[in-house]
């Protein structure tokens, strides 16, 4: 009757909510989610189980999984970390196995003794598990050379991550860029945007829109519906193709898992979280249910941001004086009466997402799933904040239209022994992508509005067949299609009447892959193994330009691009405690809509316009890595070198000899994406840990990375995304049912030759050196938080981010910091 009650309660909170038209979605739409909720509510099942916790913290660990292969039984622990094993012999040896954990072998007659507690060692960076971004396999896998950090499920229950852009913060060695609150653009060893790949259950997200500039796709991922977020550093062009050169981001989220019984068993799970610096209000729900045949999931978030307060010791240069207001049909600047609050910044956002399993035999497995995020209208802030020469507002409303994403997804598994493979992995997928851009300078009267949706279809086919001696092949082929479609109108607010407005992207015009890859894994002794992988792909991208607005010298654009990329890499256990990896790659990024056929406003008085001669820029990557691994202490470091040949930039540009344009009413110069001649980036990343006694440990992380066109072969002009310096420093303390945690995270300074041309242009954001050139400042925050296991149900958060208050500008961004912020959350399991 818990069980019950509880839903009711939080379905009567849910439908209490109100979402005013403009901002969010549609009240018919969030009640049928909400009576989704209602209907699957079967009673709760109790069994013998083993409790399975953290061996650090004491916290438990949800949906581990208890293996005995000889007798081929297998079952996963529920989201309170118990394990039922009632199928169990009273006898035998199982293993229990969970993703960023050492893998355990116990004797059942010896639970007992353990008080049916088994205790688990973190391991972030072990190679003998289940790695579904690197492989697309959920296969344990022998080796893996590439360099990977793991966001796991405690760690997202821990650090509490806002948003899926903050879930890549907590990896430590990923820089998240915020244009606005409502945003995230990951950056990886000094690529960014289009550069670096999103995945979700495997499915990539990048389309054919995504941009060079800064893209926030990631804020469509619920933190709380994720099971496990991997950042694959490095080409990932083997397994993802086009776009995955600085990495891969691959979420995964919650799995249906069977029971092994006809019987019903149902878990619940109920969260809320509430922050300080935004009056954040977020309530989560999510509910399992599962036989031994069938498995459902379904979860719903919601989040509500207030206007971002910024910290305390800002510098004047951060705050904003005026705010556009418009009373009586005309614009007004009025005096900003709280300094602090960046206005406007707030948004609201709601996520849901289901699946089915079915499981006819034990050899096959059937899933369907579907994922929906979208958000309410999002001001951009540091558009917002630009001011004419008279220091009043340039735009009287900048903002992102809701964010919308759609993704239903099928999977087709089947596990039996055939001569070309032990495995098969079908993935089909479709994708809706919806987003608009809306804008009205200040003192005029015209509402500009361009919209754009993307529908991405995916195919793939994964085959697996591992051979004695540690020999393995993974092998499979991929199809997508991206059709872009592309509308625009300005609003005249006066007479109430649509004019004509020039589209962002060529309506129709589509992006396509077609490609076939091959990954071979061997161990040639117990202490030394290799991978090496190939891929072929064929890319082919077409787009008809309307001239009605700009009187272009081409009309359409047809491209047809090959791409053969490989990688090796090799794993050498030296010793029992020092282990030494390398890896090189090659990838590739073909040119989309965006860089072909996009005509915008990079910044106020620069225009970008259509290149359809744009070719594939290339990447070739090698790295290497030691990391030496004793019972207490653990050190670990990676050097890499990317060359990047015809790398695609900005560059100012002509149109038949015209070096400026007319661009919705404004003389702007015109620039394109063109094909430079080559650049480089190169850095590395360190960490360490050390467990001081059985309840205090420390644990820190750094980030370098440098990144440059040549021309002749000098270093000539810094690229746009290298990140600087960044790291962080941990203090941990575990005992009984809490958990603490002190630390900092920091960043160098960028001098101003040092500035990115791009950033050099936003002098409003950045202030400026003895030689009034713009430079990026230095900045630390002290942070606390806390985790509390009140009860093997219940658990509470607690945490002070940025203690001091510090007022900083992160680098790249178009939104000043959080300033001082309480975090409190709750989360309850049934």
């Amino acid at each position: 009757m818990l069980r019950q009650a509880v839903v009711l309660i939080s379905i009567t909170i849910f439908r209490g909510i109100y979402i005013d038209e403009k901002r969010t979605l549609d009240m018919h739409w969030r009640s049928n989610i909400f009576s989704i909720f209602f209907i699957f509510l079967p009673a709760v099942v109790f069994a013998q189980r083993v409790n399975i916790v953290d061996k650090a913290s004491g916290h438990v660990i949800p949906y581990v999984y208890v293996v005995m292969e000889n007798q081929n039984l297998a079952v996963q622990s529920d989201a309170t970390g118990m394990a039922d094993l009632s199928l169990f012999p009273k006898k035998g040896t199982i293993s229990i196995q969970m993703m960023g954990y050492t893998a355990m072998m116990i004797q059942l007659d010896t639970l007992k003794q353990r008080d049916y507690t088994v205790k688990l060692r973190q391991d972030d960076h072990t190679l003998d598990e289940v790695v579904v971004a690197a492989s697309r396999s959920r296969q344990l896998q022998d080796v893996s050379t590439q360099t990977v950090r793991r966001v796991n499920s405690l760690l997202i229950q821990e650090s509490q991550p806002q948003t899926g852009a903050d879930v890549l913060t907590q990896s430590e060695q990923v820089y998240v860029q915020k244009s606005q609150m409502g945003g995230g653009s990951p950056m990886i060893r000094g690529f960014a945007a289009n550069r670096v790949l999103l995945a979700v259950d495997g499915v990539r997200l990048n389309n054919a829109i995504f941009r060079s500039g800064n893209v926030h796709n990631v804020l469509s991922i619920d933190p709380y519906a994720l099971q496990q977020a991997d950042v694959i550093f490095g080409p990932g062009a083997v397994n993802y193709g086009s776009d995955a050169i600085g990495g891969v981001m691959a979420f995964s989220t919650l799995q249906p898992t069977f029971e092994d019984s006809t019987r019903t068993a149902t878990k619940l799970n109920i969260a809320s979280r509430w922050s300080s610096a935004n009056n954040e209000k977020t309530i989560h729900a999510d509910m399992h249910t599962a036989t031994n045949k069938l498995a459902y999931i379904i979860s719903f978030s919601f989040s509500d941001f207030d206007d971002l307060r910024m910290g305390r010791n800002a510098l004047p240069l951060y705050q904003q004086p005026l705010l556009a207001s418009r009373q009586d049909r005309v614009d007004v600047a009025l005096p900003n009466e709280n300094a602090l609050l960046q206005s406007p910044t707030g948004y609201r956002q709601v996520n849901f997402m289901q699946k089915l399993a079915y499981r006819p035999s034990s050899n096959w497995k059937l899933e369907y799933g579907m994922h929906i995020a979208n958000t309410s209208d999002i001001p951009r802030y540091d558009r917002l904040k630009l001011t004419d020469a008279q220091g009043m507002p340039q735009f009287a409303e900048w903002y992102y239209g809701p964010q919308s994403w759609m993704m239903n997804v099928i999977n087709i598994g089947h596990t039996r022994k055939y001569l070309l493979f032990d495995q098969l992995r079908i993935t089909a997928a479709h994708q809706k992508h919806e987003e608009s851009r809306n804008d009205r300078r200040f003192g005029r009267n015209l509402l500009r509005s361009r919209f754009e949706t993307v529908d991405a279809l995916s195919l793939n086919i994964n085959f697996e067949k591992r051979l004695a001696d540690g020999h393995a092949f993974f092998y499979g082929m991929e199809n997508i299609k991206n059709t872009v479609g592309s509308e625009a109108n300005a609003f005249n607010l006066e007479s109430g009447e649509d004019e004509p407005l020039s589209t962002r992207y060529p309506d129709g015009s589509q992006w396509a892959s077609y490609a076939a890859f091959l990954n071979y894994k061997t161990n040639w002794s117990s202490r030394f193994s290799t991978v090496a992988g190939i891929r072929y792909s064929h890319i082919a991208t077409t787009a008809n330009f309307d001239n009605t607005f700009y009187n272009f010298p081409f009309t359409e654009a047809v491209l047809q691009h090959d791409a053969l990329n490989g990688s090796i890499g090799a794993k050498w256990q030296l010793s029992k405690k020092l282990e030494w990896n390398a890896t090189a790659a090659s990838g590739f990024r073909a040119p989309n809509i965006d860089d072909i056929g996009k005509v915008f406003d990079s910044e106020p008085g620069n225009v970008v316009v259509p290149n359809p001669a744009l070719q594939p820029e290339l990447a070739y990557n090698i790295e290497s890595g030691l990391r030496w691994d004793s019972q207490k202490l653990r050190l670990g470091a990676t050097v890499f070198h990317t060359w990047l040949e015809g790398a695609i930039i900005r560059t100012d540009f002509a149109i038949d000899g015209n070096a400026t344009i007319d661009y919705d009413g404004q003389l702007s110069n015109v620039q394109a994406l063109t094909n430079a001649s080559h650049a480089r980036v190169y850095g590395w990343q360190a960490d360490a840990s050390w467990q001081l006694s059985d309840h205090l440990s420390i644990e820190s992380h750094i980030n370098y990375a440098k990144g440059y066109t040549i021309e002749d072969g000098l270093e000539v002009q810094p690229l746009r995304h290298i990140a600087p310096m960044f790291g962080s420093a941990f203090l941990h303390y575990s005992k009984g049912i809490a958990r603490l945690s002190i630390f900092s995270r920091f960043n160098g300074e960028i001098q101003a030759e040092n500035m990115p041309l791009e950033e050099k242009n936003n002098t409003h954001f950045y202030p400026l050196n003895e030689s009034d050139q713009p430079f990026s400042p230095s900045w630390y925050t002290l942070n606390f938080r806390s985790a509390w296991q009140i009860s093997p149900t219940l658990v509470f958060n607690a945490a002070v981010e940025n203690i001091t208050d510090e007022g900083y500008w992160p680098f790249a961004g178009g939104i000043a910091a959080p300033g001082r912020n309480i975090i409190l959350a709750l989360r309850l399991s049934l």
